[in-house]
C-alpha cells in the first residue's frame, strides 16, 4: 500500500467508511480542548491581525523532554513547536507528508518506509538525516515515557541517508498515525542526554526556544526558526505559552486581551459574545469511569463482571449532561465516538439508568454490602467525583478519593495504582482505540486485560478492509461493552475560544487544534 491507500485504511475518519449508517446515530461532542491563542494585544476589540506573537495559555506544566511529555493536550503545543514530525495529522484525521515527503505501507503491515526531505537542518546546523531520526525514534522507543510502549518491539533501519523503515514485530496499521505525533518527533541526537534535554531542547522544528525568556513553569517563549523548510504554514514570528491552570485566571486574561485563546468549559462559553470572540468546538473525549483492574488483582470485587456492570446502571445520562455539562454533552454508554466504527448503537441501551437492578447484580456476584474503593483526585480534572462517590455510594461501594498531583498522573496511574478513575480520553479512529484503550499492551488497559479471542481480533484488523474489518470491529465492540470494562456516561462538548482576530481548526479525533492550524481571523 501507499502511504495514502494505507492512510485511508488505518486513519481515515469512519465517516468516509461507513460513518452514514452510524453518523446518523448520533453526533459525538468533544472533550477537553486544552487551548489558547494569539498576541497580548489581541483582546476582543482588535481590529487587525498580529502576526508578530500567538500566545496560548497552557493548562498545566509542560515537560521539555520529548521522549517524557504527554503526546496530546495543550503541552503538545510546547514538543510541536521545537521538533519537527515526520508526518502529519491533516483536519480530516488522515496522515500526509511533512518532514517525510513520502511513505508506504506494507501489504502486511509490518513495514512503514519514509523518504526524508533533503537539505533539513538542525536548529544548530548538524543535518537532518537517516542516521539522527533512527537515533531520535529508538531515543523514545527506549526512554520509558507515557507513550514509549507504543513502539515496543519495532526496530528502526536507516536503509541509506533519506530513507527510514521501521519494522513491527507484529502487524501495525497505526505506525504513519503514530509517525505524524510525538513518537514521529525529530529531536537533535546531540542533546539527548543531560540538563539540556529537559531545559534546552533542540529539534528542527518551526520554533526555537528562547531559554533567556523562558521561566520554567510560567512562561516558555520560543521565536521563529527562520531554517525550518515550511515556515509559511506557521504565520507568527514568536510564540508565548503561558501556563494558566485555573479556568478562572484563563476566562479574565481572554475578556482582558492578555491572550486571545483558552479552553473555556460549556457553561462558561455564555460570558463571550459570539460577536466579539470566536467558538471552536471539537468532539473526541470519551468520559467516565474506566475500569482498569478487570481481573480483580487490587480489588478482588472487580474480577466479577456482575460487579463492573452494575457499575454501569448507576448514571442517569441524561441528568448528567443537563447538570454536569450544562447540556453541552452527548449521552453515550460506549468508550468510542460515534464517527467511529467501534461504535454501535444497538449497544448503546445495554446498560439503562437502574439502580435496583444495579444493586440486585451486587447481590448476585456476593457484594450486597459492597466494597472500598479509591479514586484519584486531580486538580483541575476531579469535577466529576462527587457524582461518582454519590452513585456508586448507591449501590454500596464505598468511595474514597485520594489527591493526585498532576506531575505525577502518569506515573501513579499507568503504574497501575488505581484500580479505576475517572476519565477522559480522546476516541479517535477505530485502530487507535483497539490501540488505545483495548489491545492486551495498550497504553490505557493497564492491568493487561484480554483474551486470546480478542487478541487475534486486534491483530486481525490491522491489515483487514471492507466487510471483514466492520465484523472485527463489531465483535470487539460485543466483548467489551458486555464484558463491562469502562463504564462511560458522556462525550462533552469543549470549547476553545479565541479573539475575533485568531482562528484555529480542529482536527478529527483530537480534543484541542494541533499548533499548525493557527492563523490570523479573515
Amino acid at each position: 500500500m501507499t502511504g495514502t491507500e494505507q492512510v485511508a485504511h488505518a486513519t481515515e475518519p469512519v465517516y468516509k467508511r461507513r460513518g452514514i449508517r452510524r453518523l446518523a446515530t448520533a453526533m459525538l461532542a468533544v472533550v477537553a480542548l486544552s487551548l489558547t491563542a494569539c498576541a497580548s494585544t489581541g483582546g476582543a476589540g482588535q481590529a487587525e491581525p498580529d502576526t508578530q506573537k500567538l500566545t496560548l495559555a497552557l493548562d498545566s506544566t509542560p515537560i521539555l523532554n520529548y521522549t517524557q511529555t504527554g503526546m496530546s493536550g495543550t503541552v503538545s503545543w510546547v514538543w510541536s513547536s521545537i521538533y519537527d514530525t515526520l508526518l502529519k495529522v491533516e483536519p480530516d484525521g488522515s496522515v500526509s507528508p511533512n518532514a517525510a515527503e513520502s511513505f508506504e505501507v506494507s501489504e502486511d503491515a509490518t513495514t512503514t518506509t519514509l523518504t526524508l526531505r533533503e537539505g533539513m537542518t538542525f536548529t544548530d546546523g548538524s543535518p537532518v538525516d537517516a542516521s539522527a531520526v533512527k537515533a531520535s525514534i529508538e531515543n523514545i522507543r527506549d526512554a520509558g515515557g507515557p507513550d514509549s510502549g507504543r513502539l515496543a518491539g519495532v526496530e528502526v533501519e536507516a536503509v541509506d541517508d533519506s530513507t527510514i523503515a521501521l519494522h513491527s514485530p507484529q502487524p501495525n496499521g497505526l505506525m504513519p498515525m503514530y509517525m505524524a505525533v510525538q513518537l514521529g518527533a525529530i529531536a537533535n541526537p546531540a542533546f539527548f542526554d543531560g540538563a539540556d534535554a529537559d531545559t534546552n531542547p533542540q529539534g528542527s522544528g518551526p520554533y526555537v526556544l528562547n531559554a533567556e525568556k523562558t521561566t520554567s513553569g510560567s512562561i516558555y517563549v520560543l521565536d521563529r526558526n527562520v531554517d525550518y523548510w515550511n515556515k509559511d504554514a506557521y504565520p507568527y514570528e514568536q510564540l508565548e505559552l503561558r501556563v494558566l491552570e485555573d479556568e478562572t485566571a484563563r476566562i479574565s486574561a481572554l475578556r482582558t486581551g492578555q491572550i486571545d485563546g483558552a479552553t473555556v468549559a460549556p457553561t462558561s462559553v455564555n460570558q463571550f459574545a459570539e460577536d466579539q470572540f470566536n467558538r471552536i468546538t471539537s468532539n473526541s473525549t470519551i468520559e467516565g469511569l474506566f475500569i482498569f483492574d478487570r481481573t480483580g488483582e487490587k480489588v478482588p470485587a472487580l474480577g466479577d463482571a456482575r460487579v463492573r456492570q452494575a457499575m454501569n446502571m448507576v448514571w442517569d445520562r441524561d441528568s448528567i449532561v443537563k447538570n454536569l455539562y450544562g447540556g453541552e454533552a452527548i449521552t453515550t454508554s460506549e468508550p468510542y465516538q460515534a464517527e467511529n466504527d467501534l461504535y454501535d448503537p444497538a449497544l448503546e441501551e445495554l446498560y439503562p439508568y437502574d439502580i435496583e437492578g444495579a444493586r440486585k447484580l451486587m447481590a448476585e456476584a456476593g457484594y450486597a454490602d459492597g466494597f472500598d474503593l479509591t479514586i484519584p483526585s486531580i486538580p483541575g480534572f476531579n469535577k466529576s467525583n462527587p457524582m461518582v462517590v454519590q452513585q456508586l455510594g448507591e449501590i454500596g461501594i464505598r468511595v474514597t478519593e485520594e489527591d493526585l498531583p498532576i506531575t505525577s498522573f502518569f506515573t501513579e496511574v499507568l503504574g497501575g495504582k488505581y484500580a479505576v478513575i475517572s476519565l477522559g480520553i480522546e476516541s479517535r479512529s477505530a485502530l487507535w482505540d483497539l490501540a488505545n484503550i483495548v489491545h492486551r499492551g495498550s497504553v490505557w488497559n493497564i492491568f493487561h486485560t484480554g483474551s486470546d479471542e480478542l487478541d487475534a481480533l486486534v491483530l486481525a484488523a490491522q491489515s483487514a478492509t471492507g466487510d471483514e474489518a466492520d465484523e472485527i470491529f463489531d465483535r470487539v465492540s460485543e466483548i467489551v461493552m458486555e464484558e463491562a470494562w469502562f463504564a462511560p456516561w458522556a462525550a462533552p462538548t469543549a470549547y476553545l475560544v479565541t479573539a475575533k482576530d485568531v482562528t484555529a481548526t480542529p482536527i478529527a479525533g483530537s480534543s484541542y487544534p494541533f499548533l499548525y492550524t493557527f492563523a490570523p481571523a479573515d
